[in-house]
Formats: structure tokens, sequence, C-alpha cells
């Protein structure tokens, strides 16, 4: 991934830094100060900029930024370069609207300030010891620096139990993750955070042809970009969707790609799309290495992943390679379920009724995953409690169901746990090999999926209509 790494704190000397050292692989930069803070971050180029490349020492102000923020406004649509945020990294009017997913440090007058993206989509953690602040974009390296933590169950569970958490509750115990729109700042005064759970923005009813315009100005601009556009394409309807913005925009300077076996038919209806009409497709299915280095590239996936997936998904990693992470910035559907009414529809039909009711029985048995037990009897009375405590949580900080109704709720449900909780650990695994840029998961289409009449968003009708349309 794009990572950053480092302590804060006046224990910072020489031994701490060696320690952090044999922690986080080669750094493109690294700013120091003793008896202050170290800190390193790495990664590809197009995720992960610095205001220092290289390094440094006794540095009065630098900044970090991994990810891919994208400023949409007004003025038009572009990708954030470094240099970009000299302007912007103390605006909260700005920062507070940025789309893509990103977290950004900065370091001015002795005070660390981080921020991320309104959704969660990149996230940090840190934990407070009696001397230092440790802060890391990966939770197993702050436990492999400090040694001797334990996990939380209580908060493991519903990582475990249900389909995803729904808390920001960091599952080792004494660290800390930094929730979506967060804020966490570190200086002389001590360490304060905030975050705050997405809300769609206030609006009238929303009509199709709005959505449409947006998506197709994200997606025209997109392809303008520095880097060249390769779309994933599937046979599903999110990423055909993407494809036709593409195809409209009458630029040429993009390509698609499907990872896998040409018989599969995710990857041979593309392919029979691109010949039909006529733009470049590459399938990339790179074969499987020697035991040695996919028993490394699983358990990385493992260790910073967070149990979101099971460690067979780190296999669809190695296509990647294909593509050349200088030259192209991925773009997919992800997320695009949400413009479809696909969430939690197990709860749609009374779902209403258990909500208001705060049936949390009821709640666990619907959002229960069918995952092996592998933990023991006490452990898991543990971790079921745990997800008791979130589903409660859930319940006391949601809208009420009668005013917004059930989809609006579920749907809300989902972008509140299903991005910050899942789509966080596989987004910065993925910037770990690519940029990449998701249309659907950009808090100012969720913004306008929300104010569009619910019968658009089922049954695919606003995307039947987009392709109609394009």
């Amino acid at each position: 991934m794009s990572w950053m790494f480092g302590v804060i704190g006046s224990s910072v000397n020489s031994d701490s830094i060696s320690r952090c050292r044999s922690v986080h692989p080669e750094a493109l930069g690294t700013c120091m100060q003793g008896g202050k803070y170290y800190i390193a971050a790495g990664g590809p180029a197009h995720t992960c900029a610095l205001s220092h490349p290289g390094m440094h020492t006794n540095c009065e102000a630098f900044s970090i930024t991994l990810g891919c923020p994208v400023l949409d406004d007004e003025s038009g649509f572009s990708f954030l370069a470094s240099g970009d945020w000299d302007d912007i990294a103390e605006r909260d009017d700005i920062i507070g609207v940025l789309e893509g997913h990103f977290v950004h440090l900065s370091f001015v007058h002795d005070t660390f300030t981080i921020r991320n993206d309104r959704l969660g989509l990149r996230t940090l953690h840190w934990c407070e010891t009696p001397h230092e602040v440790v802060i890391s974009s990966r939770l197993d390296w702050i436990a492999l620096y400090l040694g001797g933590l334990t996990i939380d169950y209580s908060a493991l569970g519903s990582r475990w139990m249900i389909f995803n958490q729904l808390t920001h509750d960091s599952t080792v115990a004494g660290a800390k993750r930094l929730g979506p729109a967060g804020r966490l700042s570190i200086g002389r005064t001590g360490v304060t955070s905030s975050f705050s759970p997405f809300s769609p923005t206030a609006r009238d009813t929303c009509r199709p042809v709005e959505i449409i315009d947006r998506l197709g100005r994200t997606v025209g601009q997109a392809v303008d970009g520095p880097l060249r556009i390769s779309l994933g394409l599937s046979g599903g309807i999110d990423s055909r969707v993407l494809l036709s913005f593409l195809l409209a925009s009458g630029k040429k300077n993009f390509s698609t790609h499907t990872f896998g076996d040409a018989a599969d038919p995710d990857v041979a209806i593309p392919l029979a799309i691109a010949r039909r009409e006529g733009f470049a497709h590459a399938v990339h299915d790179t074969p499987l290495t020697d035991a040695p280095s996919i028993i490394t590239l699983v358990s990385d996936y493992v260790a910073q992943t967070n149990l979101i997936e099971p460690a067979s998904t780190a296999l669809r990693l190695r296509h990647y390679a294909g593509l050349e992470s200088s030259k192209f910035m991925l773009m997919d559907g992800g997320f695009g379920e949400v413009a479809r009414r696909q969430y939690l529809n197990r709860l749609a039909m009374n779902g209403a009724k258990t909500i208001r009711t705060r049936n949390v029985e009821a709640l666990y048995g619907t959002l229960r995953a069918g995952r092996g037990g592998l933990f023991n009897a006490d452990v898991e009375r543990v971790m079921q409690s745990g997800v008791h405590e979130e589903i409660l949580h859930m319940l006391d900080t949601m809208p009420d169901v009668s005013k917004v109704g059930i989809e609006n709720y579920l749907d809300l449900w989902a972008v509140r746990t299903r991005l910050p909780n899942y789509s966080s650990d596989a987004q910065a695994s993925l910037d770990a090999t690519i940029a990449n840029f998701m249309p659907f998961a950009q808090s100012g289409f969720i913004d306008a999926v929300f104010a569009l009449p619910v019968s658009y968003r089922k049954n695919g009708r606003l995307f039947r209509e987009i392709l109609s349309h394009n």
C-alpha cells in the first residue's frame, strides 16, 4: 500500500528510529527530529505524494498524502498532486469537500494534523503510550513496533460474525482508528481526534438527468487526467455504465481490462464488447508463481486487510502487475450497488419494525455471516456481545427510520459501515499497486443518489436509463 509510519514524542531517539525502520519497508521520504518525531512514507509515487522526498532532518513543515484526492467543484475536476496541497492544507472548507480517497498529514507549528476523506475510504491508526504516539496506515505495524498488544475480541466480533464492522473501533486493544471525515491532532497540548459519519447533504429531489450529467462530467474529465484511464470491465452493469460514459465522451485515451481466464464469462463478455465497439482491451491472467512468493503475498494481504476477505483473495492482486502503475489509473464500478438498492435487502421488507423495536437479536440474525467457528466458547461470547453493542450503537446514531424511510435508512447504514470498514482496507491494499478512482464511491455522487426518488434506485432503473441515454 501507499503507507506512512511514525513516532511522535519526547522519547524519539536513534533506538526508536532503528525500530521504526525494522517495521516499515524502504521509504520514499523520511522526516525526523531527535526528541520530537520520526515520520516515513512510501509506496507508488502516484498514491504517495510528499512535500519532502528523500531524507530530511529538523523540518519545520512538511506534508504527506496517501491515496488519490480529487478536487471536483465549480472550477473543474482535477487529481491533486503534492504541490496542490500547499494552498489548501489548513482550509477546512476545501478539505471537507474533496472527493477521491486520501489520508493527509501536515506538520506545521509543531503540530501534526491528519485528515481523511468524507467517506473514510482511507484511514490511519494510532496508539498513545506515556512517552510517544505511534501512527501508521497499517495496524499490524503498530503492534510490531510496540509489542505486547492484544486483540480486542469485542471489536473483532463484527469483522468475523457479521458482514462487516459497524463502528470504527480498533481491533487491537489500546490502538485507535480514524473514522470518516476524521481529524487527528498531535501537538504540545496533547492528542485530540474527531470524525463525522457520512450524512447526505440536504437538498431538493434530484432528477436522473442530473446524475447522468454529473457522472458524464466526472468520467469525461477523469480521462483528461495525468494518467491513462484503464477501466476494469466485467459483464456487470456498473462497469458497463462507466464504459458508456467513456465511449460517449468521444475521447480515445482510455482502455479497458479484465483479469482471469478467457473462458470466464466476466472475461469473455467484455472482450466481445471491446471487439464490437472497437476500443483497446487487455486480458491479464498472470500465472501463479512459486509457493514461497505466494505465501508472502497472502500473509501480507491478511495482515493489512484485517479479516475483510478470505486469504485467497490476495491471489487476484498478482494480476495488477500487468498494468504499468506509472502509466495507468485504474477506474472501476466499486460501490455502484448503492445506486441500485442492493444492500441489506433482507431487511427491506419488514426491517422498519425490527429497527423501531430495537430488536438486536433479529438484526444480528439478519446480518450474520456464515464463517467457521475458529474461536472457543468464551471468546465467541465476547465477540457476540461486541456485535450486539455495535448494533445498538448504529440504532442510537442513525436517523429515525420512520422519517427517512426504510430504503434510505438501509442505504445510509451501508454507506456508513461498508465503505470505512470493508472498502477502506481493500483500498489501501490496491493503493500499493496502482492509482485508482471509483466514480460511484464519491460523496457528491452518493449525495445525489440519496436525493433521487427510491423508485429510480430499485431494479437498476437509473443505470438502465443511463445505458439507454448513452
